[in-house]
């Protein structure tokens, strides 16, 4: 097992770009004597950018890639890991297959436009299997605007089939996550070599890129992906840059998807009994790419910051894959319950280190969220997966909680974090999105359908509130969208509630309505609210809730 890992680590960090000089210490590649560093980087999808099939043989101890789910040469595997790439849809697809139906970017205006199909790279494509019920593997698309600006789509869906008998449902693939990108690139020529399967001495597969003659080649580190004589090179957006993504997807995707999208909106529509036509627009946005360089002496005499090193396995620690990581809110360095450290993640311990690294890194990325993923918390029916794709969140915050937010009295609650300065070194002003359906948040509140009001506050780490420009964008079409935006860092929590007041009750007629009986009044039918005080210095706030509370630093007056 640890060396079927290895493996996708390693061609994992193949999409990373190579250091300069000039970035060398964030990223690195060249450690500091006395320094030790910790890096949070997304990097492209978290997933691999090729379709595959793989699993480790049981007996004989083999890894093994298979052309198919019923490749005969992996019939002695108990498991599969399947990795499939969607690939675009055709004049003869139909509403049964899983493509990316179309693609849109906006122009100078902010108008979306068809973009143009150029190609989708060649690299070997995975059938379709009916009775694992897994659909076609393609490769990566790239697409043009009018400008011939390149971009690439990938969207990366895992599956797992577990042969066991024991299992649930013995041969039959299960979505273990989602993820989808849009990569501007631009191409450069050499002697690259696209990746393919080989066969190592002791047995085992391994994916790799490798001249058949053994001839020099050039390795790609720096490409998001290979192509036969070319490496595409990750680019940058136009600031803002508007995209829409229209997809046919397994709708065993539910639950919750995170996005690096800005003012997203999100709609969803049956197609047939299994795919989903989901449609995803929004901008193009900068997330700060976040480090700490800290003292060795520094860590050794603090707790928390060493148990972070112990933990992430090093010296230097470079957290690179999407930043909603159980890690980073929950590491769990002491085992005991009881213990106030129990919850401690690598963000207590690193935020006040945190600094943006100096170059810009401008994304449009999708991640499923599972329940697996979820903080330890008590998470309402309102949230489960069987009710469907039911909320994305999207954050410019360098580092995200991994779950959906978490109703504590009454409020809906969500961590972010990041430097308190951007790429540019001015200050960064965060934004935060939640698109809903409607009735999930009803569920959550016991709301009826009338018209529902929102209000979101940002707590600071220090426990003062910040002022921020919040709005319930809209209701429609079955989706809830509320924003705020323009709070800083480094560690904010945000808390939105929701209120909804009753319309009167209808008024009977005077000759059968009982004498004395008290006129119909307006009824909130949000939850009983306390009022309480709290001070921190000079300041002052007023906490409303169920079970109110005072923020960190703060005590009850």
């Amino acid at each position: 097992m640890k060396k079927l890992i290895s493996v996708a680590l390693a061609i994992a960090a193949l999409v990373l770009p190579i250091a300069t000089p000039a970035q060398a210490a964030w990223q690195m590649n060249q450690p500091v004597a006395g320094m030790s560093s910790f890096v949070f980087r997304d990097i492209e999808s978290g997933q691999l950018n090729y379709s595959q099939i793989w699993g480790r043989d049981d007996v004989s101890g083999k890894q093994l890639y298979c052309s198919a789910v019923d490749d005969p040469r992996c019939k002695s595997l108990r498991a599969l890991m399947l990795n499939f790439i969607v690939p675009p849809c055709t004049a003869n697809s139909t509403p049964s297959d899983m493509c990316i139906k179309e693609f849109d970017l906006g122009d100078s205006s902010g108008n979306l436009k068809k973009a143009i199909f150029d190609h989708e790279i060649d690299m070997p494509k995975i059938a379709a299997n009916a009775k694992a019920q897994t659909p076609q593997g393609g490769a990566i698309s790239v697409w043009k605007d009018d400008a011939g600006n390149l971009y690439g789509v990938q969207i990366s869906i895992r599956y797992n089939i577990d042969y066991n008998p024991a299992t649930r449902d013995p041969g039959v693939a299960y979505v273990f996550s989602f993820n989808a990108s849009v990569i501007p690139v631009k191409y450069v020529s050499g002697n690259y070599v696209p990746f393919r399967v080989r066969t190592l001495p002791s047995g085992d597969d391994f994916f790799e890129s490798f001249s058949t003659d053994g001839s020099p080649f050039e390795r790609g580190f720096d490409c998001a992906w290979i192509e036969l004589g070319k490496c595409a090179i990750r680019s940058e957006f136009t600031k803002n840059q508007k995209i829409g993504l229209t997809m046919q997807m397994d709708n065993r995707i539910t639950g919750w998807l995170f996005g690096r999208v800005g003012d997203a909106s999100v709609s969803v529509e049956p197609l047939t009994s299994e795919i989903n036509s989901i449609r995803i627009e929004g901008n193009s946005i900068q997330v700060p790419i976040s480090y700490a360089e800290i003292k060795t002496s520094e860590i050794a005499a603090d707790k928390a910051l060493s148990a972070a090193f112990m933990n992430c396995g090093g010296r230097d620690c470079p957290v690179e894959r999407p930043q909603g990581d159980r890690l980073n809110w929950q590491y769990l360095y002491t085992q005991n319950p009881e213990d106030p450290n129990f919850n401690v993640g690598y963000v207590d311990a690193l935020a006040k280190y945190l600094k943006a690294a100096p170059v810009e890194n401008s994304r449009w990325d999708i991640t499923g969220m599972t329940p697996g993923n979820w903080r330890v918390a008590r998470w309402p029916a309102c949230f489960d997966a069987k009710n469907g794709l039911i909320g994305i969140i999207s954050t410019n915050a360098s580092i995200y909680d991994p779950s959906p937010p978490e109703l504590v009295d009454g409020f809906m609650t969500y961590k972010v974090a990041g430097p308190h300065n951007g790429f540019d070194n001015a200050e960064f002003k965060g934004s935060y999105e939640l698109n809903m359906k409607s009735d999930t948040a009803r569920c959550l509140y016991g709301f009826s359908k009338a018209p529902v009001s929102a209000t979101i506050s940002i707590t600071s780490g220090d426990g003062s509130v910040q002022n921020v420009a919040t709005t319930l964008l809209s209701e429609k079409n079955g989706w809830m969208k509320l924003s705020a935006k323009n709070f800083t860092f480094s560690v904010p929590t945000i808390r939105i509630k929701l209120t909804q007041v009753a319309v009167k009750a209808p008024t009977e007629p005077a000759a059968e309505k009982p004498a004395g009986e008290a006129k119909a009044a307006t009824k909130a039918i949000a939850p009983k609210s306390i009022a309480i005080k709290c001070k921190k210095g000079s300041v002052t706030q007023k906490i409303v809730g169920a079970k109110p509370v005072c923020p960190k630093g703060y005590k009850k007056v």
